[in-house]
C-alpha cells in the first residue's frame, strides 16, 4: 500500500490507484492517515466531515463510510487495515507507506546532518523531503479540521524551504538553484525569508540589477496589497546587495523565469523582467492556493522567521563563494 497525502489524497497498491469513494470517505480516511497507528476518536472524524451539524445518523453513516473503505482496499488485494475500536477507528500504516511520514523523516535526517556538519548530505535529504509534495494538501475537500492541518504542514514546507536553500547558497550553489528558487518565490510571493534568498542569488549569480529591481517590485507589492513597508531584513539583504563589491559571478544563461539571452543588454532585460513581473503578479493568486490565502499572508508577514540553523541571521548565506 502506498497512501499520499502530500498533494490530493491518493492510494495506491502494487503501483495501481484504488479508486477512492466520496468526499465523506476521502475526509475520512485522510484523518486516520494523519494519525496513522493511533486510534482517532469518533466524535473528530464526525467533526472533521460535519464540522458543528453533524445528523443525528452520523455515527452510522461513519460506520458506512469505513466499511465502503475496507471494501475497496479488499477489493484492490489490501489486507485489512482498518481496526474498529470502543472509542474510534485506527488505521495501520508502514512507515515507508505514508509520504507524510517520509517527509518528517527525511527532514528530521537532514536537520540532524545540518548540526554535525554535513551540508551536502542535509541538503540532499532536504530536497528528498520537498520532492514530495505534489500540491496543495487535501485539495478538493471541505473539512475544517483538514484544512487546518493543510496549514499547518504547508508552514513546515515553507520552513523546510528557507533550511534547503540556505544550504544551497552555503554550498555556493548559486546557479543550480536559480531557477527552482523563483518557482518557490512565486509560490510564496509574501515569504519575505525566502525573497531575500532570492534577491542574494541573482546578485552571485552576476544579475545585481535584476536582483534591485525585483526588490523594487516586491517593495510596490507590498505597500499596493498589504499598506506595508518590507521587513528590516528584506530591507538589510538590498543594502547588502547594494554595499558588496565583489559583483557576484558573471552572468550565464541561468533562468528567472524564462532564459535570457546573455548578450541583451541591461536595460531591455530590466524590460523584460518587468514584464515577467507583471505576468507573476496575475499567477500569485491561483500559486498562493486557499489555505495559504488564509493564513500565511499577514501572519508570515508578522514576523521574520529565522531558519533553524540560526547561522545566516539575514536570512540569507553568509559565506560568500
Amino acid at each position: 500500500m502506498r497512501y499520499q497525502l502530500l498533494g490530493p489524497l491518493t492510494v495506491s497498491h502494487e503501483n495501481r490507484p484504488i479508486r477512492l469513494g466520496g468526499p465523506r470517505q476521502q475526509i475520512l480516511l485522510a484523518m486516520l492517515l494523519l494519525e496513522a497507528n493511533q486510534v482517532m476518536d469518533l466524535d473528530r472524524l464526525i467533526d472533521a466531515i460535519w464540522s458543528e451539524q453533524p445528523p443525528t445518523s452520523a455515527k452510522t453513516q461513519i460506520r458506512i463510510c469505513v466499511s465502503e473503505i475496507r471494501r475497496r482496499f479488499l477489493e484492490a488485494g489490501c489486507g485489512e487495515s482498518i481496526e474498529t475500536h470502543s472509542s474510534g477507528y485506527l488505521l495501520r500504516v508502514e512507515n515507508e507507506a505514508l509520504d507524510l511520514r517520509q517527509f518528517k523523516q527525511f527532514v528530521a535526517r537532514g536537520r540532524q546532518a545540518a548540526r554535525d556538519g554535513h551540508d551536502e548530505e542535509a541538503m540532499r535529504l532536504l530536497k528528498a523531503a520537498l520532492a514530495l509534495w505534489r500540491g496543495p494538501m487535501f485539495s478538493g475537500l471541505n473539512s475544517t479540521l483538514l484544512d487546518a492541518a493543510a496549514v499547518r504542514f504547508d508552514e513546515e514546507r515553507q520552513v523546510v524551504i528557507e533550511e534547503y536553500v540556505d544550504l544551497c547558497l552555503a554550498l555556493g550553489m548559486h546557479r543550480e538553484i536559480v531557477g527552482e528558487l523563483a518557482g518557490y518565490v512565486a509560490d510564496a510571493p509574501f515569504q519575505e525569508n525566502l525573497c531575500a534568498q532570492y534577491m542574494w542569488t541573482l546578485h552571485r549569480c552576476g544579475r545585481k540589477a535584476e536582483a534591485l529591481e525585483f526588490f523594487r517590485y516586491v517593495r510596490r507589492r507590498f505597500a499596493d496589497e498589504l499598506g506595508i513597508e518590507p521587513s528590516r531584513n528584506l530591507r538589510r539583504a538590498e543594502t547588502r546587495i547594494l554595499t558588496d563589491e565583489s559583483g557576484g559571478e558573471p552572468v550565464s544563461s541561468i533562468t528567472y523565469v524564462r532564459t535570457p539571452d546573455r548578450h541583451v543588454g541591461v536595460e531591455d532585460r530590466l524590460s523584460r523582467l518587468e514584464q515577467e513581473l507583471e505576468q507573476l503578479r496575475s499567477e500569485y493568486s491561483q500559486l498562493v492556493g486557499r489555505s495559504r490565502a488564509q493564513a500565511g499572508g499577514e501572519r508570515a508577514l508578522s514576523h521574520s522567521r529565522q531558519p533553524i540553523f540560526h547561522r545566516y541571521p539575514t536570512g540569507i548565506a553568509e559565506r560568500d563563494h
